[in-house]
Order: C-alpha cells, then sequence, then structure tokens
C-alpha cells in the first residue's frame, strides 16, 4: 500500500517532469499554473505538495534529487537548502493566476 507520503512525492516528481523538463522556469511556471486553473491532474493534490513544501517533509536529499533528475535543473549551490527554494518559490508563482508575473529564481 502506498503511504500518503510517497503519493505526495510521486505527485511531486510528475509535476517537475512534465511543466519544467527541458522547459525555461517560465514556461513550466504557465504549464503548471494553466493544469491548476483547469483542474487538471494535479488540482487535487496541490495543496498536499504545498504543505509538504512548504513543511520541508521530504527525506533528506529528496529535495535535491528531484529538482536534478525530475525537473532536469541544476543549482548554483547544489544543495539540500537551495532545491527547497526552489521548490518554495515554484509553489509561490504556481499559486499565482495565469498571466501574472513570475518571479524568477
Amino acid at each position: 500500500m502506498e503511504t500518503k507520503y510517497t503519493e505526495i512525492e510521486n505527485n511531486l516528481n510528475s509535476i517537475l517532469a512534465e511543466c519544467f523538463r527541458e522547459k525555461f522556469y517560465s514556461e513550466g511556471v504557465e504549464e503548471l499554473r494553466t493544469l491548476l486553473s483547469n483542474k487538471v491532474r494535479y488540482f487535487e493534490c496541490w495543496e498536499s505538495i504545498v504543505r509538504c513544501v512548504s513543511g520541508r517533509q521530504l527525506e533528506v536529499g529528496r529535495a535535491l534529487a528531484l529538482v536534478h533528475n525530475s525537473a532536469n535543473l541544476p543549482l548554483d549551490e547544489n544543495t539540500e537548502e537551495e532545491a527547497y527554494r526552489w521548490l518554495v518559490l515554484m509553489v509561490l508563482n504556481a499559486s499565482r493566476e495565469p498571466g501574472s508575473g513570475i518571479y524568477e529564481y
């Protein structure tokens, strides 16, 4: 049986891969905003993802692994702390209305 934690991580993994892999950050944010505003796919689990990221509830090393492997994004400092900063900014940007400004990383 899959735990709630694993389900949240799997959904976050899918979001990062679908919306951010091989895309510019702003394109990924807009794609995620559209998915969320249309209540498509990730809408129901979004609140759980937000709580997980803002509460830093991933296992040690998972935030960095998700940003590297799922979103395929290099980080300047290459640390867990920086990965969480990136994820928190992604959550903040994605939670805004489609078409509104994007805070760049």
